[in-house]
C-alpha cells in the first residue's frame, strides 16, 4: 500500500518588514497547531525588488516557520520568482533576442545558458546566496550547489520533488511569456517507482507556447502527479 504524504505550500512571499508580516506570522504560529505537514514547499518571489530588494527578512521569516512546524531544513524546497530576478549588462537584450526567436526555435535560450557572462542565472547570483544561507550545511544536495537550475530531488528515498525555475526571462512584464531549461528537464530521470511532483512559480500557461508544449510533454513522461506553482497570488486548483 502507498504512504500519504502532507506538504504545506505558500508563495510570493514579498517579505519585508511590516504589520502584515507579523500578522501572517502569527497566523502561521496558530495553523502549526492544527496541521503538520511532511514537507514545505515556497514558490518564488522571497523578496520584493521595489520596496525591499534585501533577502533579510525572507530569512528570518523562512527559519522561523521551519522552527513552528518542527521540519528539518532538508524537508524545504524553494523555487526562485520573478522578484528574485535581478538584471545584469545585456539582459533586457538577450531577453529580447530570445522572445523573437523562441517559438520557431525552442532551445534558442540555450546559447544564454552556457556558464560566460551572458548566462541568464547570473540574475540568481543573490537568491542563490540566500539558498546558501537558509539551507547553513544542513543540505549539499543540488538545491544549494544548482539552485536556478532545473534539479531532481529524491525526498527521503519516498518521492521525487523536481524543481523548475520559470523566471529566467522574466522582466516585470506581465504580459510577456517566460521559458524554462527545457533541454535539462527532458534530461531528468526522476525514480521511476515513486511519486513526483514539480514545483515551479509561474503556471504552465505563462510560458511560451514552444516552452508550455514541450513542458507539458515531459511533465506526462516523467508521470508527474502534480505541478505545484503561484504567481497568481490566489488559489488555483485544475482537476
Amino acid at each position: 500500500m502507498s504512504k500519504s504524504y502532507s506538504w504545506l505550500q505558500i508563495s510570493d512571499l514579498h517579505i519585508f518588514e511590516s504589520t502584515d508580516w507579523n500578522i501572517m506570522l502569527n497566523a502561521y504560529r496558530d495553523l502549526s497547531k492544527v496541521i503538520k505537514p511532511d514537507f514545505l514547499v515556497v514558490t518564488g518571489d522571497f523578496c520584493h525588488q521595489k520596496k525591499h530588494p534585501s533577502y533579510d527578512n525572507a530569512l528570518d521569516f523562512l527559519n522561523q516557520v521551519v522552527i513552528m512546524f518542527n521540519l528539518k531544513k532538508e524537508d524545504v524546497f524553494l523555487v526562485p520568482g520573478n522578484h528574485d530576478a535581478k538584471s545584469f549588462e545585456m539582459r533586457k537584450e538577450i531577453i529580447t533576442t530570445i522572445r523573437t526567436n523562441v517559438e520557431t526555435d525552442a532551445d534558442v535560450y540555450t546559447q544564454y545558458m552556457n556558464g560566460g557572462t551572458s548566462d541568464l542565472r547570473q540574475s540568481f547570483i543573490e537568491y542563490s546566496k540566500f539558498v546558501c544561507d537558509f539551507y547553513n550545511g544542513e543540505v549539499n544536495d543540488d538545491r544549494v550547489k544548482k539552485p536556478s537550475d532545473v534539479i531532481c530531488v529524491n525526498w527521503r528515498n519516498r518521492l521525487n520533488i523536481v524543481i523548475l525555475n520559470t523566471a529566467l526571462i522574466s522582466d516585470g512584464d506581465i504580459s510577456k511569456k517566460g521559458i524554462v531549461d527545457i533541454r535539462e528537464f527532458s534530461k531528468l530521470e526522476p525514480i521511476k517507482l515513486q511519486p513526483t511532483i514539480v514545483l515551479a512559480h509561474h503556471d504552465i500557461n505563462s510560458l511560451t507556447e514552444s516552452h508550455s508544449i514541450r513542458v507539458e510533454t515531459i511533465l506526462n513522461k516523467i508521470n508527474a502527479s502534480a505541478y505545484l506553482c503561484g504567481d497568481k497570488h490566489k488559489i488555483a486548483k485544475k482537476v
